[in-house]
């Protein structure tokens, strides 16, 4: 780049002289690596915070949902542990 299209770009005309032209292919190459950095973000995070940037459902709605599995989960966890218990006479340590 000569000093006149630095300026025009940049602002400023010092500087670096070299320039990087980006071709259709490889705009198709970024959106490539933009598209897995995405899913690996989601796949990391789960689909509760990938949902959060969604327009279609709401965030709160969304944790109520999880908190409810969980408290339902660990319901069931005791109900079971307290079943084996009995089957066990109540000598279980667990």
């Amino acid at each position: 780049m000569d000093s006149e299209e630095r300026r025009a770009v940049f602002g400023a005309a010092k500087g670096q002289k070299r320039a990087v032209v980006i071709l259709d292919r490889g705009y198709d190459k970024l959106d490539q690596f933009t598209a897995g950095v995405t899913e690996l973000y989601q796949d990391l995070t789960g689909p509760l915070l990938a949902a959060a940037f969604s327009g279609d459902q709401k965030l709160s709605k969304l944790i109520a949902e999880w908190l409810v599995e969980v408290a339902q989960s660990r319901a069931n966890e005791a109900q079971e542990a307290a079943i084996e218990r009995e089957d066990d006479g109540g000598t279980s340590l667990t």
